[in-house]
């Protein structure tokens, strides 16, 4: 008892100790918080329960909630810490009498609690832009460009849906980015609350990766972060922390909602095996933890099987390649209604996705051509963390045979949104050295800013569905 009261009292302290880091700038901090609070959740939580069907993949997570709190066994691709969140939403929401939905597309929810899981994700969905405002004034931007990036997260048509659906994603972006900003914290921190911050990182990154293994690439980010800086206990104490968190989820998963066992049911109709991922496999009636951590090794088999098996992965949804995702050429279709024709439709915003793009393209040139000219890289610390952040949570699924979406490429997307003011002075420079006027290079950007917001508009009727 004494040891958890002095971790609480470790936990308090490192919290004061960040507000002291964070807000030096106390009313500017404060009045910026406020303006990205209010827009995130304006753009997330109106007309919630609209459209009252199931958009995209809601009704199989619906499907995945209602088996576990019913305790019957199935096997999915992902690790289960999302669809446990769902189970728990649900559960704590009004008594429902539906067990189970067609899976088709757009299926009516009965009484399933759907709207309570999506306000879940929308609260998830607004604390994100938040995290990335705290990770920006960590990566010492002004109060106001921190603001900006934050907006720039909160007003993006794919980010805003994804706010506002049962999808594992969103909470998948809040752990992994929860993640950075305690490592950042971490390296900012005084000796004594750095352990606490890394402890926060290491556990909150576990929890990414038990939702989503693209959870690893953020995971290798936090570690290179931690490699600059020389921080090699906490690389070794931060994986294997990780480690633990996702084993333990995995556990706490078996023992909470399958503690009996059986043979793994259809999510829809018991006839048709093609629901399921894996369509046998015998969950183990668990009488000690080492039979659930002795489970484990099929479990993930199976799981492995869902995400390459040939003929698993050719039932999947088709998509274009991760080539489509930079330029914002690649759509979701996640509700359609053919009487009225109106849809939601997930899309980037195309200039912000299009300019950051072309801003991480400009930075690669710029640093070579420095490089060859003086022999010395001129990124900071924090540069070279970003553009490492962008490849290793892109480049990978170039490499991957399974159809990828749009959605893949969101980590990737924030990370290049917070390299922009690394980048965006250079790009004015050369503007300026180009054209010799340097109002012209400033307009451009201001103008650049201007219509990446005016987009954000023009994409509402596709965002919301009306």
């Amino acid at each position: 008892m004494n040891a958890l009261l002095h971790v609480f009292d470790s936990t308090k302290k490192a919290v004061t100790t960040a507000k002291r880091l964070l807000w030096r700038f106390t009313a500017t901090d404060a009045v910026c918080v406020t303006i990205l609070l209010l827009v995130a959740m304006l753009l997330r939580f109106p007309f919630i329960g609209h459209p009252e069907v199931t958009q995209y993949d809601e009704v199989t997570y619906a499907n995945y909630a209602m088996h576990m709190i019913e305790g019957k066994p199935f096997v999915d691709i992902h690790p289960p810490l999302a669809r446990m969140l769902f189970a728990e939403v649900a559960r704590t929401a009004e008594p429902f009498k539906t067990t189970g939905l067609d899976m088709t597309f757009n299926q009516p929810p009965g009484d399933f609690p759907l709207t309570s899981e999506r306000n879940f994700i929308a609260l998830l969905g607004t604390l994100l832009p938040l995290i990335v405002y705290v990770i920006a004034r960590l990566l010492l931007y002004t109060p106001r460009v921190a603001l900006l990036l934050g907006l720039f997260v909160a007003s993006d048509n794919a980010l805003i849906i994804f706010s506002r659906v049962m999808l594992p994603d969103m909470p998948l972006f809040f752990f992994a980015f929860l993640s950075l900003m305690f490592g950042l914290l971490s390296l900012r921190a005084q000796k004594r609350h750095s352990s606490a911050y890394t402890l926060l990182a290491a556990m909150s990154i576990g929890c990414a990766i038990s939702i989503k293994w693209t959870g690893l690439g953020v995971l290798l980010s936090l570690l290179f972060m931690y490699l600059l800086h020389r921080r090699y206990v906490a690389i070794v104490f931060t994986v294997a922390i990780a480690a633990l968190v996702y084993v333990s989820i995995c556990i706490l998963m078996l023992f909470t909602y399958f503690p009996s066992g059986g043979m793994t049911s259809n999510l829809a109709n018991e006839s048709d095996a093609t629901k399921l991922w894996v369509a046998h496999l015998q969950f183990p009636k668990l009488d000690s933890v080492g039979t659930a951590v002795k489970f484990l090794t099929p479990l993930h088999a199976a799981m492995m099987k869902g995400n390459t098996d040939p003929e698993l992965v050719s039932a999947i949804l088709k998509s274009q390649g991760a080539y489509s995702w930079p330029i914002a050429r690649n759509r979701m279709v996640f509700w359609h209604d053919n009487a009225s024709g109106k849809s939601v439709i997930a899309s980037g915003n195309d200039v912000l996705w299009i300019m950051s793009f072309f801003a991480f393209i400009f930075d690669v040139f710029w640093i070579l051509a420095w490089v060859a000219k003086r022999k010395k890289p001129p990124m900071s610390k924090h540069e070279l963390f970003l553009l490492f952040g962008y490849s290793v949570n892109f480049l990978p699924f170039f490499f991957i045979e399974r159809p990828m979406y749009l959605y893949h490429y969101f980590i990737a997307l924030i990370f290049l949104i917070l390299l922009l003011p690394k980048v965006m002075p250079r790009i004015v420079h050369c503007l300026k050295e180009t054209s010799g006027d340097e109002l012209f290079a400033q307009t451009f950007v201001v103008i650049g800013t201007i219509l990446i917001f005016v987009n954000v508009f023009f994409t509402f009727p596709l965002t919301y569905g009306y």
